[in-house]
């Protein structure tokens, strides 16, 4: 086959088996897919760096100052959905925007922002490429989508899954808008 407009879904359904069924699984390494992973926190991304057979090129904060960057910051699945009055949510928030101010002033009176980062939380916001095999990528989804799985992991699979699917539709549409 030349063109891989010539490959009909069932074949590539009976050769994803077929490259299954090995012990090997060589043929799935010679599948990559690109990502870019947005509106993730730097906890999530520290989780996802772990996969050793990938690669990821990670937003620095050496250079790029994050600036209000609690009123990115969603709450967690165990205060979503309580008021804002309710304790737990005004001291999350509260401490989000103290280490957020504190580290904004320390750069605005001249700390370098690669030394001042070291007071952000884990909370912050970031983005990344994330570069993986077709092998990896199977590994990683059975992992990362059980019901034990960090929230995050299976919002990112469940959207990895959607690409996908969409990437039939056209390389513009593919990791574009809502769908990345």
């Amino acid at each position: 086959i030349r063109s891989l407009s010539d490959v009909t879904d069932q074949q590539r359904r009976d050769a994803y088996e077929a490259m299954m069924s090995t012990a090997l699984q060589g043929p799935l390494e010679t599948v990559q897919f690109n990502f870019l992973v947005e509106g993730v926190d730097r906890a999530f991304t520290h989780q996802m760096v772990r996969e050793r057979h990938a690669f990821f090129a990670q937003e620095s904060l050496r250079f790029a100052v994050k600036e209000g960057f609690w009123d990115e910051v969603d709450l967690p699945p165990s205060l979503k959905g309580l008021p804002d009055d309710h304790p737990q949510v005004t001291i999350y928030k509260g401490q989000l925007q103290k280490a957020g101010e504190a580290y904004e002033a320390l750069v605005a009176d001249g700390m370098p922002a690669e030394e001042a980062r070291k007071l952000l939380p884990h909370a912050v916001t970031t983005r990344l490429h994330w570069v993986t095999s077709l092998r990896s990528l199977v590994h990683v989804a059975g992992l990362r989508t059980c019901t034990q799985a960090e929230f995050t992991w299976r919002i990112v699979m469940a959207k990895v899954a959607m690409a996908l699917r969409n990437h039939s539709n056209g390389p513009d549409r593919w990791l574009s808008g809502t769908e990345n």
